[in-house]
């Protein structure tokens, strides 16, 4: 799996972190088991990938803006997890589905100037 750098196991790949009290699936022993938090590292791959060709007028506010929103996804559900209650988990779980309403209308953005210069 992509992001392997993100959490820590042990030397036989157990999570050191164990899983908050309300996590009931036994395969489910670290935050980086869940699917969610595993499509948010591949959505920063995409988003740090696609920036990388920007053009430079758009390099530095645009890519900014969504290189922070991508990674808030996956790290905001790692902090979640940490917290060790349903309650925190859930609310950071709504965090991190913000930072991904936070990417839409910068994608939206990119994409019409995209279509613009293809115009041209």
């Amino acid at each position: 799996m992509s992001g392997e750098g993100f959490g820590v196991r042990d030397e036989e790949g157990r999570a050191e972190t164990p899983a908050p009290s309300f996590v009931t699936e036994p395969e489910i022993q670290s935050y980086e088991d869940l699917r969610v938090w595993q499509k948010g590292v591949v959505l920063c791959e995409l988003v740090y990938g696609i920036t990388r060709s920007f053009p430079g007028n758009k390099r530095f506010g645009l890519t900014s803006q969504l290189c922070r929103a991508a990674v808030s996804v996956p790290s905001t559900i790692a902090e979640g997890w940490g917290r060790g209650s349903k309650a925190e988990y859930a609310r950071f779980l709504k965090i991190a589905r913000g930072s991904l309403f936070e990417l839409r209308p910068s994608s939206s953005s990119l994409s019409a100037s995209v279509s613009v210069r293809r115009r041209q």
